[in-house]
């Protein structure tokens, strides 16, 4: 096996349509740095979305295996990660420009060949080979599913299958040798279904892009023309279609005696690719599928991210100890006489840690408390629980040695027996629940395997002293939505999965954050506001679409703002708004900085609030309509035209009240330049002329002004006629 890491030498690409999708795809190789791993890229989305190729990213295994971050999805990626890692590649970008990989004859030779035309390049860093040393094992007693790794100082592969289906039996098969086997072996391995599954996966919406051409179907069923007829129409394919003689639709031939167990092994590993490490060990697996395989991924690659971290940590290997007391203060910032874990005897990532305190005499709590009957306090057992705990959470965020964990809340805390000087605490941790950077664990604290304390803890993950995200029990927060630092999360809110949150912010309680919301930093949402909702747009498609918040708005109770349609893609709230209750912002509508819209602004769809616009409450304002910067109107009229900027607008219908002068004083205009503006608009609403003579004349005589000139340039770009006019 290889010892250093490769990429191959120069891009290549190879083009087709999906198996399950039936779309159209084109598919490049590219080579990539040490130590980048593999990646997806979807160059047809917005920002080009990567997805790392490993388990943490598998968001469907129905039939195939399905990456995805947010809306950006690959399907049916394990035969390209067999091909990937089946040539020993450990760093490469992979471009997509659609949402499945062309399936070509349904093996990995396709890409191996491409692969194999790129070349391939040696690196300077070395394989981070994960060793196995202990026997892991996954088994599914329904579906008499086993999948064992056992330690090999090199890669073997053994697979048996048996489908209860007369029409396969019993097939087994093994790869001992990764560079002498793979290419011929088993890259050429095809995809296969039993006749009697094809019509109920077109009904599922799958094989969309199958035919006799990429998979091999075994008759296991009895169909007349008639019935292979409505077969082809179900699924598609053009060709004509028959049960054939040798127990394969249309009598083709098996590249192997024993094909289907090996395109098996070979869809096995290219799931085991998304450990994410080369492995070396000895694999055996009897029945395997997407699901197993992606479970049994999991599992290793757990594995995987621990060793790391107690290599990261742990400099010296000592038997029976994950991490000794060097290697927790490498991990904590807890010091003497505050460092109430000695050493970590277990670590299960993600599920469970059990720490071990020694209790001496030489404690310097003992001093105070009981003196002459020396007794651990209470407190100093959960605050040894709780540092326990934060070895938990190494793997819950990056750069854990950075950050604190510091407690929301203590529950439920019981103290059984008490601890004596000689005494030997075990600190048992498990992690009952984990939302975005707040956890909830339980621990139980052992003397001689009697139970002297147990307590249930909140803890937030802190970063210079502050909570990064606090999310109260009641809230449902996705795990995928990206919050920022110093977020309180009040009680029944409800943010989606594609939901990006900025620092400091405030949402709820009972606000609902639905997908596609930006929210910028140091923004207020209070109860019962509804962020991103769908639009109210019977053109929607369920396209990708968004709403940004700009940082240091405010968001009063029962807001209600829309993201945009296919139209512009978006809507937006600038920074330092204030939308007062009940106000609502349509789809497709921007709403400049500085806004206020006051109680009960409805503000339609694919309108435009430029900067500094103050709106009185229960005002609607017409779809398509602008209002131009640093205007104000007063409460309960109509906007049902555009709206200059920099004036005053009241009364029923809506007309011109005059310059805002108040709200340009205070926003430092000039007196010139307010005179300028004020001469300005006695030419517009001179009854003599009309909108365009009037803007001819405003730049004759006053187009020098720079704020004139926004003037006129709104006057040019009205479409719905001017309010007053």
């Amino acid at each position: 096996m290889l010892e250093q890491q490769r990429t191959i030498a120069k891009e290549v690409s190879l083009s087709g349509i999906g198996l399950h999708t039936g779309t159209e795809c084109t598919m490049t190789f590219k080579p990539a740095p040490e130590n980048y791993g593999v990646k997806f890229v979807r160059v047809d989305l917005n920002d080009n979305p990567e997805i790392p190729a490993n388990a943490d990213y598998v968001i469907d295994i129905s039939r195939g295996t399905t990456l995805g971050i947010g809306e950006a999805k690959v399907h049916t990626v394990e035969h390209v990660l067999a091909a990937v890692y089946g040539l020993q590649i450990d760093n490469l970008i992979i471009e997509v420009d659609g949402i499945e990989p062309p399936v070509g004859d349904g093996s990995s030779q396709p890409y191996v060949n491409e692969l194999l035309r790129a070349g391939f390049v040696q690196q300077d860093a070395p394989k981070d080979y994960l060793i196995i040393d202990e026997t892991v094992m996954y088994h599914n007693d329904e579906k008499q599913i086993d999948i064992v790794a056992l330690p090999l100082d090199s890669y073997r592969v053994t697979v048996m299958v048996d489908y209860q289906n007369p029409a396969l039996g019993s097939q087994h098969t093994g790869l001992f040798d990764l560079e002498k086997e793979f290419v011929s072996e088993f890259a050429p391995a095809r995809t296969f279904c039993f006749l009697s599954e094809v019509e109920e996966l077109a009904n599922q919406g799958l094989i969309k892009g199958g035919d006799i051409d990429n998979a091999v179907v075994i008759v296991d069923r009895d169909l007349d023309d008639n019935g292979l007829k409505k077969l082809r129409d179900k699924v598609g394919i053009k060709q004509r279609i028959t049960l054939g003689s040798n127990g394969i639709l249309n009598n083709k031939e098996l590249r192997f005696k024993n094909e289907p167990v090996r395109h098996k092994l070979l869809d096995l590993i290219g799931d085991l690719a998304l450990i994410g490490a080369p492995l070396k060990a000895q694999i055996l697996a009897a029945r395997p599928g997407h699901k197993a395989n992606v479970e049994f991924a999991k599992q290793v690659r757990k594995l995987f991210q621990q060793k790391k971290l107690v290599k990261k940590y742990q400099f010296v290997k000592k038997e029976g100890i994950v991490f000794d007391a060097n290697a927790i203060q490498r991990i904590l910032p807890h010091r003497y006489p505050f460092l109430l874990v000695d050493k970590i005897i277990e670590l299960q990532i993600d599920k469970k840690v059990i720490g071990v305190k020694s209790v001496t005499v030489n404690e310097p709590f003992f001093q105070g408390h009981f003196p002459g009957q020396p007794i651990m306090p209470g407190v100093l057992i959960i605050e040894s629980m709780a540092q326990t705990g934060g070895i938990l959470l190494l793997n819950s965020f990056p750069d854990p040695e950075k950050k604190l964990v510091l407690f929301m809340q203590i529950n439920n805390a019981k103290f059984r027996k008490p601890v004596f000087p000689g005494d030997q605490l075990y600190l048992e941790i498990e992690l009952t629940n984990k939302k975005s950077k707040v956890v909830m664990m339980q621990g139980k604290a052992f003397v001689n395997e009697v139970l002297v304390a147990e307590a249930d803890f909140m803890a937030g993950i802190g970063l210079n002293g502050k909570i990064m995200v606090t999310i109260h029990p009641t809230a449902i927060v996705s795990s995928k939505a990206k919050i920022g630092n110093n977020v309180n999360i009040l009680p029944f809110t409800i943010i989606e999965d594609d939901v990006e949150i900025g620092n400091d912010c405030t949402i709820g309680p009972h606000a609902v954050i639905y997908n596609g919301a930006r929210i910028g930093n140091s923004v207020i949402i209070n109860q019962g506001a509804s962020i991103a909702h769908t639009p109210q747009d019977l053109s929607f498609g369920d396209e990708e679409s968004f709403f940004y918040v700009g940082d240091n708005t405010r968001i009063h109770e029962y807001v209600t703002l829309h993201r945009g349609t296919k139209s512009t893609g978006f809507s937006r709230v600038g920074k330092n708004c204030l939308l007062m209750a009940y106000t609502h912002v349509a789809h497709d509508t921007t709403v400049g900085d500085n806004c206020i819209l006051a109680n009960g602004v409805q503000v339609a769809g694919h309108c435009t609030l430029e900067d500094y616009v103050i709106i009185g409450g229960l005002t609607p304002v017409h779809q398509f309509c602008k209002v131009g910067q640093h205007s104000m109107t007063g409460g309960g009229f109509r906007i049902v035209q555009d709206l200059p900027p920099y004036i005053l607008a009241g009364n029923e219908p809506l007309r011109y009240s005059g310059l805002n002068v108040i709200g340009l004083r205070r926003r430092g205009f000039q007196t010139d330049d307010i005179n300028a503006l004020k001469k300005a608009y006695t030419i517009l609403y001179d009854k003599a002329y009309n909108v365009t003579q009037a803007r001819e004349k405003i730049n004759e005589e006053l187009g020098e002004n720079k704020y004139v000139q926004i003037v006129i340039e709104f006057l040019k770009s009205c479409t719905r006629g001017i309010i007053g006019k």
